[in-house]
């Protein structure tokens, strides 16, 4: 086994930078939701699927994954987070995971009323040394915001769509704030996030129906990857896995 790899340089990096500057290093993936209605309504499973294919698309040599419900913030357990870093260390891996709010949430970060809230210098601080050299990488750019993150992924693609648009579709910032509450938030009803966002529980409930179905593996390679994931919440991969 290599030597542990140690990375103190008091930065976040780039999964792309990062594998560049660790070419021999494995990969161990994290993947997070904060409520036990995220993991029963599949937004585990989806995420868990996409970052599987997505690391393995760039190249990435994945050692273990890890996937559960926990909070976000540091001072929540983060026992998911923890287990992962162990992992990481074990193999002497890269820790990556999506985006940066699967690392981490800003503890001043409130569902409804400061959603967008970024993590200060000092809880990043607090992140790097509870990895203690482990380096830590995002897939998605780690400055890159919630909202322009959630454009990215969903709504620029649902928008790119042939057919008439509803209210919610048309306003691409009301699209990003529900799909930020429904898949990251810390509270996932439907009912709560129509009374954050100003609009009836009916729209709502339309919108992340149609996104679910936008999501939806429709080909071969991702009902095959989706099910291969289906039931994984911890588990090290062996170099013939697929």
């Amino acid at each position: 086994m290599s030597p542990i790899i140690p990375h103190r340089d008091g930065s976040i990096l780039y999964l792309p930078d990062a594998l560049k500057r660790y070419p021999t290093a494995g990969v161990v993936l994290l993947c997070r939701v904060s409520e036990p209605a995220q993991v029963a309504n599949g937004s585990l499973a989806r995420q868990r699927d996409l970052e599987i294919r997505e690391h393995r698309n760039l190249g990435c040599r994945l050692q273990a994954i890890i996937a559960g419900q926990e909070r976000g913030k540091l001072s929540e357990m983060r026992p998911h987070l923890r287990r992962a870093i162990q992992l990481a260390k074990t193999h002497s891996a890269i820790l990556s995971t999506r985006d940066l709010t699967r690392l981490i949430r800003a503890e001043a970060f409130d569902h409804c009323q400061n959603w967008h809230a970024q993590p200060t210098r000092e809880e990043i601080k607090r992140l790097l040394e509870l990895a203690d050299g482990v380096p830590l990488a995002t897939r998605l750019p780690p400055k890159m915001s919630a909202a322009e993150l959630h454009y990215q992924a969903t709504v620029g693609g649902m928008n790119k769509r042939p057919g008439r648009k509803s209210a919610i579709e048309s306003d691409p910032m009301l699209a990003m704030v529900i799909l930020e509450l429904f898949e990251w938030g810390e509270d996932t009803s439907l009912r709560k996030i129509a009374e954050c966002c100003g609009v009836t529980l009916r729209m709502v409930q339309r919108f992340i129906d149609k996104w679910k179905g936008y999501q939806s593996p429709t080909n071969a390679y991702r009902r095959t990857m989706r099910d291969k994931a289906k039931h994984i919440t911890e588990r090290e991969v062996s170099p013939g896995d697929p």
